[in-house]
């Protein structure tokens, strides 16, 4: 949606989450331990936005532009804007043009096409 351009943002953006407040309240359960936890959570939400980034980018919902911003493809706007999973999109656009409605339905309830 425009917030998000590269993964310093997303880091930012993520700071400003009920996940950063878990991630330092309870860093055992994020597997994050050591003597530094800090950094420790800095480093493990680091790695996060990198592999989701990656992840989107694997899917076709977002790109790298070529000023190296990220951008949203038509498909991850519509992720985004309808709070849809990414397994689920991902499912719908395995569904191609032409599916009937019950295939549509399934793959939403489901999160993946059955065929």
């Amino acid at each position: 949606m425009g917030t998000i351009t590269d993964v310093d943002s997303a880091k930012l953006w993520l700071k400003s989450t009920f996940l950063w407040v878990r991630m330092k309240q309870n860093s055992p359960h994020y597997k994050i331990q050591g003597q530094t936890i800090v950094m420790d959570i800095e480093q493990k939400l680091e790695e996060i936005c990198e592999k989701d980034v990656a992840h989107l980018q694997e899917a076709g919902m977002v790109y790298q532009s070529q000023e190296g911003r990220l951008k949203c493809t038509p498909a991850g706007t519509a992720m985004a804007t309808y709070y849809i999973k990414l397994e689920t999109m991902k499912g719908l656009l395995a569904l191609g043009p032409g599916s009937k409605i019950a295939d549509i339905v399934i793959t939403f309830s489901h999160g993946v096409p059955l065929n």
